[in-house]
């Protein structure tokens, strides 16, 4: 509940209309997007090249075929670079999910608190138990189970190297 109204009210202080978290990483690929060409393929489809890789862009779709901006909903590095190509606002490709409108919309209502159980109303019905301690047959064990990364170590002072050998009998070999 507390969250919520802090939530809200630090959402009256954002002066963009996207979350800045949101334009903090748009950024960050912003930085990474300086070695990409962008080659222009025919309306608002193009090609990002780095290296030898090449990747699809159509900003109408908003689709890459690296799938980052299908999955996150966040425009790719290569998605930028084309946006970045056609002097295009890159928050306008942004899912409106990250809008700050979405944001407050979110946060405006509150949850309402529950009283504690001391407030709670009693019932008639008695109280679960909790299930009876029984004794498992045999002895019990003395020493951990060691994990197969413990057993495995040859620092460990326990550490046996097995040695696999065919046994045979003396007698008729």
């Amino acid at each position: 509940m507390a969250r919520f109204y802090l939530l809200d009210d630090k959402a009256s202080t954002w002066t963009t209309e996207s979350c800045p978290t949101i334009l903090e990483n748009m950024k960050e690929f912003g930085k990474r997007m300086r070695n990409l060409k962008v080659i222009a393929t025919g309306g608002s489809v193009f090609d990002t090249m780095y290296g030898c890789a090449s990747y699809k862009v159509d900003l109408e779709a908003h689709y890459c075929t690296c799938r980052l901006w299908e999955i996150s909903r966040i425009s790719c590095v290569h998605g930028q670079a084309a946006v970045n190509y056609t002097h295009m606002n890159p928050t306008a490709f942004l899912s409106i999910w990250f809008r700050k409108e979405k944001f407050v919309v979110a946060y405006t209502t509150n949850i309402s608190s529950v009283d504690g159980s001391n407030m709670w109303a009693p019932t008639e019905y008695i109280k679960p138990l909790p299930p009876l301690i029984r004794r498992m047959p045999g002895r019990p064990k003395t020493m951990r189970r060691r994990h197969v990364s413990d057993v495995h170590d040859s620092k460990s002072p326990t550490f046996k190297v097995i040695v696999c050998r065919n046994v045979r009998c003396s007698k008729c070999l």
